[in-house]
């Protein structure tokens, strides 16, 4: 005979029984941060790793704690050890902390307070708590705290990193419609013959769209602020560090009189790397194939406001008028 879960729960409830379950497990003290810890930029990092199951990809990333500047990202088809050693080295360098591994620091007792250059914070996952990452991060002066299991909160630093892709534009939150964005635009820039290595556009519009363009190509990621945030490393490129020998793919979500987008191709141009094509979702307007044509480069709208049969961005009064 069959009883339905609900009846059996408010049989047990009338006659007051109970049934023998498991004891909670105990609660786990918290692990106290380091007392030679200090508030301040590059002093505390946290780093996780993201899946995106249909790409095969997994994105690694660096934020600082405090100044909130996201300081390296790393695409690859593993999670394990070594691109762990590949990032770290790349924010290291990227944030001059590389000067600070003397052999005087080296030198010291691994528990020394003054041994330490950073703090990284992150999850339990096996790359972060492998053999050989604790070996890199001590050979690096880089003390570990990990989160702490079964406490949700404590996962809130960590487990944030890429909420924002999937969660904060309504246009691009379902993961797979991200991906089918990203390969559409991926392959028609590699049947025009684009080779890029580094992805990047103005943020906050175009960081989703980048960050799955990214994944999908294998290349780095970089996010284009309007203005400097006046703290942290104050930089209008973040993220990847590029220069002369970059080959970048500047993106747009939804591109109108082109303006975002041109401020941030000036801002990238200006840290000597090169531009090698635009693309965007939706071109509203002519003004930025105009544009870009006249600095010579490459624009692929993967739609038009002719595809969609509206009139240009800011023709629609001069229409209505003729009318």
């Amino acid at each position: 005979m069959w009883v339905a879960p609900s009846t059996f729960r408010r049989v047990l409830a009338a006659h007051p029984l109970v049934l023998p379950q498991q004891p909670p497990a105990p609660k786990q003290p918290r692990t106290p941060w380091p007392h030679w810890l200090v508030w301040e930029p590059n002093r505390i990092w946290i780093w996780d790793v993201t899946h995106f199951g249909r790409a095969r990809r997994c994105v690694f990333a660096i934020v600082d704690m405090v100044s909130r500047c996201w300081i390296a990202t790393l695409v690859s088809t593993a999670q394990t050890s070594t691109q762990v050693r590949v990032i770290f080295d790349q924010a290291l360098v990227a944030q001059d902390l590389d000067e600070l591994l003397t052999e005087g620091r080296l030198d010291l007792d691994i528990d020394d307070p003054d041994r330490a250059i950073l703090l990284a914070v992150c999850d339990n996952g096996p790359a972060m708590t492998s053999h050989d990452t604790r070996a890199y991060t001590a050979m690096m002066a880089i003390a570990q705290h990990h989160r702490q299991p079964r406490t949700p909160t404590d996962q809130a630093r960590t487990e944030s990193f890429f909420s924002h892709i999937t969660h904060e534009w309504p246009h691009l939150d379902d993961i797979t419609v991200l991906r089918l964005a990203a390969e559409a635009i991926t392959e028609r820039l590699r049947a025009g013959g684009v080779d890029f290595d580094t992805v990047g556009g103005l943020t906050l519009g175009a960081d989703a769209l980048c960050a799955a363009i990214a994944v999908v190509g294998g290349a780095n990621w970089c996010i284009i602020r309007k203005e400097p945030k006046g703290r942290g490393t104050n930089r209008l490129v973040e993220g990847t560090r590029i220069g002369e020998g970059n080959r970048v793919l500047l993106v747009g979500d939804v591109v109108t009189t082109a303006g975002s987008i041109l401020k941030a191709y000036d801002s990238v141009r200006a840290t000597g790397a090169q531009i090698v094509a635009a693309a965007t979702l939706v071109d509203r307007g002519d003004d930025a194939c105009r544009s870009f044509d006249e600095r010579g480069v490459p624009y692929f709208p993967m739609s038009t406001y002719q595809d969609m049969g509206i009139p240009a961005i800011g023709t629609e009064t001069v229409s209505a008028a003729a009318g």
